[in-house]
């Protein structure tokens, strides 16, 4: 079964003009948030050797810990925010028009899903994550730390030699643009079975260093990490899919990270306890602390109280019923597909003479 697979588009895009930044209103906060692998993942950062010896090793910081860029998990949340959202396409804008990949996926795409050009006219996860242009920009709402592994809390792996991976191809229109329209928004699987690994290195192969995932003999996660995400002047709505961008529902996963087609970088995000709360700014500004004391969004919540204020805030995007949330559900579903006959289902490119002889065979149908 192919490795990936399309999130519809919603039917259009919906933009408006956004809370400004000139004061603080709607909800203002930080959220502390664990990462915890349930694969091997690897955020490459050196690459030692040369010719077939050549190897990569994870981001580490300046304390010799792994850790993954803020940017990177911003990424992937705002491209769960676009998926569930009726948002533009992020990467189609005119800033980002070079090479041949994307001007070649640009051509079936509706204008209407174009970047967004105008800071008073932004889509949803412009309007959170902030966007640029040639003619404007907007300052985004939402910033994350880097994530970072406290010492202990991670396990470096074994080196293993990836099965070499090719650059995608919109050209094959059969998978990308079915019937002259966008196929949608591309998102890989989860695998259940054994990483997609070789025992000879070569030219095409990269061999890497990952980080472990899953847990020990004794039942503890052997690597996580933990970040922070602040927000200002975010309206309910917003805050609804920012939330559930980073959370999702409980039987999905994130894929974050290289090597994603090979069966790597599955992860689970939690907000964690004692760490969402909003901020009463008249309050703080007159020095009568930074947080309000009574029940509700305003208080500090831990335990079942924000199990609960997370299942609610979700609540709206969870029953949505749209094909675009159907679709995500279906690929990030967790545990993984399996097979009729209760096997791992094995998720591989099919071979280029397949492509060869079958150019006009649907995603679907792929073996």
């Amino acid at each position: 079964m192919n490795p990936y697979d399309f999130v519809r588009l919603p039917d259009r895009v919906q933009r408006e003009s956004a809370l400004t930044h000139h004061k603080l209103q709607g909800r203002v906060g930080k959220m502390r948030c664990r990462l915890t692998a349930v694969t091997p993942i690897f955020i490459p950062m050196t690459q030692a050797g040369g010719g077939t010896q050549r190897f990569m090793t994870a981001r580490r910081n300046g304390a010799d810990l792994p850790v993954i860029p803020g940017s990177s998990i911003k990424g992937v949340i705002r491209s769960v925010a676009e998926a569930v959202s009726p948002s533009c396409i992020g990467l189609s804008g005119e800033l980002f028009d070079r090479g041949s990949v994307i001007p070649a996926y640009k051509e079936s795409l509706p204008i209407d899903f174009l970047t967004c050009k105008e800071a008073s006219k932004l889509c949803p996860a412009c309007r959170i994550f902030g966007m640029v242009s040639n003619k404007s920009h907007f300052l985004g709402k939402v910033s994350f730390s880097d994530a970072s592994a406290e010492a202990g809390k991670f396990k470096t792996g074994m080196p293993i030699i990836l099965k070499p991976l090719m650059e995608p191809k919109p050209r094959h229109s059969a998978f990308y643009h079915p019937n002259g329209e966008i196929a949608g928004r591309k998102f890989y699987f989860h695998h259940a079975g054994a990483l997609k690994t070789t025992n000879q290195a070569t030219e095409y192969t990269k061999t890497i260093i990952p980080l472990e995932g899953g847990v020990d003999d004794q039942g503890n996660p052997r690597t996580v990490f933990e970040f922070d995400v602040s927000f200002t002047n975010l309206t309910d709505g917003e805050y609804s899919l920012l939330l559930f961008a980073l959370v999702l529902e409980e039987d999905m996963r994130h894929k974050i990270g290289g090597c994603k087609p090979l069966g790597l970088g599955t992860v689970k995000i939690e907000v964690t306890e004692h760490s969402i709360y909003q901020i009463d700014p008249q309050q703080r500004y007159r020095g009568l602390g930074t947080r309000r004391t009574d029940e509700g969004d305003g208080a500090m919540l831990t335990g079942d109280a924000l199990k609960e204020h997370v299942r609610a805030v979700i609540a709206p995007i969870v029953t949505s019923n749209s094909d675009s949330l159907e679709d995500l559900q279906y690929i990030w579903r967790y545990p993984p597909q399996m097979t009729e006959a209760g096997e791992p289902e094995d998720y591989k490119y099919p071979s280029q003479d397949w492509f060869r002889n079958n150019p006009l065979i649907p995603i679907s149908e792929t073996p």
